[in-house]
């Protein structure tokens, strides 16, 4: 095994960058806020926590990290996934005696609850972590109904990983190449495009929206996922495909490009069958740390990211005729659109500040800072 310096802490994941994901940047921005030293990562790829050919599984992350525990004197275990590290975790504590906490983000707590099995052990992991800690209200929520004490609960407010640089310029060659005009008005969509995103309804009264506003106009669709095909089959038979683009995947330097010459953002997320839903929703965070408004489903935790009239607009899941009215109310009223994207910004700014909340998380459980 190589060699590690000594540090406090562990945070074991199977989510890290270069992996691109919600999980992967929650991690990678938490390590980040904190000073050097202050936590040992440990990764699949790099540490081997889960066996190809033993099972259970997660038996070598338990031989991993109590090896790492020893080699660093680690202080303590933080875990990003409650299943399956959340287990190997507290098999080390029983032989080292030192506190777990547990990192959950929503679908990690509803998913497994389909097994009998899995939910028992969810419980487990959960009611005997010495902590855990939630992305959202609505994932805290999620926690304690399953009989965990609301004093084990903290709730670390996310902030965003993509943000405008002050010396960005606005690549309008490249904008160009997706066939966006300089005097269109930019509709963004920005996701892994899967079902709970809602992109499908986007597009859905994307023709009425260009009925009703008539001035030019692009609805872009940022990101790749398996309902690609079907999005795009939806786009063609509205009779507004030249209109509606879709890029692909997107570095973050092009999301940047996007954010920044987009109108306003829309997502109206919402929950599928299986407990498919949003933890949270940290894009409409970053459009709104670019003075962008966002428009969102009400759904999962995007409540928390999203404040019904001041940052943008909360709209019932599956509701057309909502989606539509808020999206209309920001193209019509530009100076409405500019306000409530500045309050996004500022509420951005002040509420969720990845260094100062994920510095008072250390302070809550022991990380030296």
């Amino acid at each position: 095994m190589e060699e590690v310096k000594s540090h406090p802490f562990l945070l074991a994941t199977l989510e890290y960058p270069p992996q691109v994901g919600g999980v992967a940047s929650f991690c990678a921005q938490v390590v980040k806020a904190l000073p050097d030293n202050s936590l040992q990562v440990v990764t699949n790829q790099g540490h081997a926590l889960l066996s190809k050919i033993i099972w259970p599984r997660w038996i070598k992350a338990v031989k991993t990290l109590y090896q790492l525990t020893l080699k660093t004197q680690a202080k303590g275990i933080i875990v990003a996934q409650v299943l399956p590290l959340g287990t190997a975790a507290l098999v080390v504590r029983q032989f080292t005696h030192i506190p777990v906490h547990i990192m959950v983000h929503g679908l990690d707590v509803l998913g497994p609850q389909h097994t009998w099995r899995k939910k028992v052990l969810l419980k487990w992991v959960l009611s005997s972590a010495q902590s855990v800690i939630a992305n959202s209200r609505y994932t805290a929520n999620l926690v304690e109904q399953l009989g965990v004490s609301p004093k084990k609960v903290t709730i670390l407010p996310l902030g965003p990983h993509i943000q405008p640089s002050l010396d960005m310029q606005i690549d309008y060659t490249w904008l160009g190449s997706l066939g966006i005009e300089p005097r269109d008005t930019v509709v963004l969509c920005a996701a892994r495009l899967v079902r709970r995103k809602g992109i499908d309804q986007v597009i859905q009264v994307w023709p009425e929206v260009k009925k009703k506003f008539d001035k030019p106009l692009k609805l872009v669709i940022a990101g790749d996922g398996p309902d690609r095909t079907r999005l795009e089959h939806l786009a063609s038979v509205s009779g507004q495909q030249t209109s509606i683009i879709f890029t692909g995947a997107v570095s973050d330097e092009q999301l940047k490009q996007l954010f920044a010459r987009a109108y306003c953002f829309v997502l109206p997320t919402r929950e599928e069958p299986g407990g498919d839903v949003e933890g949270f929703g940290i894009v409409f965070l970053e459009a709104n740390a670019f003075g962008k408004p966002v428009v969102g489903g009400k759904s999962g935790g995007v409540p928390d990211a999203i404040v019904d009239g001041l940052n943008g607009y909360l709209v019932e899941p599956n509701s057309l005729p909502m989606l539509l009215k808020a999206i209309l109310s920001l193209l019509e009223h530009p100076e409405l659109a500019e306000k409530m994207g500045l309050q996004g910004k500022q509420r951005v700014l002040s509420q969720f500040n990845w260094e100062t909340n994920v510095r008072l998380l250390a302070e809550q459980i022991g990380i030296p800072i």
